[in-house]
This record gives structure tokens, sequence and C-alpha cells, in this order.
């Protein structure tokens, strides 16, 4: 919902599923640029049905991730413009859709990129589909992984310049850390989030 301009914001949408076939409810995340949906929109104006073929829109204008972490329907916001930030592998990662970061890190030589950085153009599959035909999607982003350790985290929130970080002890009891991002290109920093 936060956004520096309409044109540039990315849209999470958060797929709940269940599975026979998996032990564990989870959901999966489809992220979108608003403008890319908005422009295949405006193509289909004047269509009677709006309806798109999976393989026409999906492909390359959206990337889909397996979150095994179920949603609890709280609304923490993970987006702020084009970066998502999310848990992964045990850490908190930004995932950044913004086309001009994007060429940039293209450009630049391997060793000046920060470490924790890459490039993610290939086109990929769910890890568990739960659909009956393959799902790829191919939206290009860089992936930040920091070195924020998750251990007992509720939500994870982002805004302009800093991420927060919830973690609920109790009803009663609410913990709050303010992280700025400008912190997490210091080599040197390292920040543990721990049993609170």
């Amino acid at each position: 919902p936060f956004h520096i301009s309409r044109e540039n914001r990315l849209v999470v949408l958060i797929m709940h599923v269940t599975d026979d076939r998996i032990a564990e409810d989870h959901a999966i995340t489809f992220s979108m640029l608003a403008s890319r949906i908005l422009a295949c929109m405006h193509e289909r104006e004047n269509e009677d049905q709006r309806l798109m073929q999976w393989q026409d829109w999906g492909e390359q204008n959206c990337r889909a991730a397996f979150t095994p972490v179920f949603w609890e329907g709280v609304w923490p916001c993970c987006v702020y413009g084009m970066k998502h930030v999310m848990q992964e592998e045990g850490c908190i990662v930004i995932h950044d859709y913004n086309p001009h970061a994007i060429q940039e890190r293209v450009h630049t030589p391997d060793g000046a990129v920060p470490d924790g950085e890459t490039l993610v153009t290939e086109k990929s599959g769910l890890e568990e589909n739960p659909f009956s035909v393959s799902v790829l999607t191919g939206l290009p982003y860089r992936k930040i992984k920091t070195n924020l350790i998750m251990s007992e985290i509720d939500s994870v929130m982002l805004s302009e310049d800093s991420i927060v970080v919830v973690a609920v002890r109790s009803p009663l009891s609410t913990v709050l850390y303010y992280i700025d991002l400008s912190m997490l290109q210091d080599e040197e920093e390292s920040f543990y989030i721990k049993s609170l």
C-alpha cells in the first residue's frame, strides 16, 4: 500500500494453500509490478473478457514463491515501493523489483557487488506446486540477503529506509526492533535477533 509514486509500486498477493500431499498448510506469494498489471488491463479494455492465460502474462510479469509459513490473518506491511521483505532461510531477505536498480546491477562488475546480493533473472517454478500444471514465473529482481537472523519473530515490515521487526511475547507484550537500512551496508555490523 505504500509507494513513492503510483506507477512504481509492487503488488504482492498471498494465496493460502491446503494440499493433501503436503503435511502442513502453506502460502504462495505472487509479486507483480502494478504498472504491468495496469498495462495488461489497458490492452484489453475494449474486450468483453479480461481473462488472460498464465503463459501470456504470468511467466514474464510475475514472480511466485513458496512460503512454508502460513499466514494467520495479520497484515504486516512487508512491501514498500518496489521492495518486498520476507523471512527466507532463517534470515530477513529483501526482494527489489525496481527495474532501474536491476539494470544498474547488470552493469556492475562482480567484484563490486555487495556481499549477500544476487540478481535473479531466470524463470523458476514453485518448489511445492499445488497446481495441476507447471507454474513458471520470471519477473527479475535483486535479492538482498541481510545478516538479520530470525528467531521467534512474528512479523517483518518495510518502510522507505528501515526494517521493523515485531515479536509478540504475550497478548500484553510486544517488542519492536527498528533497523536502519543504511546500516545493512556496513560489513562490520552484524545483527542477531534472538529469543525475546
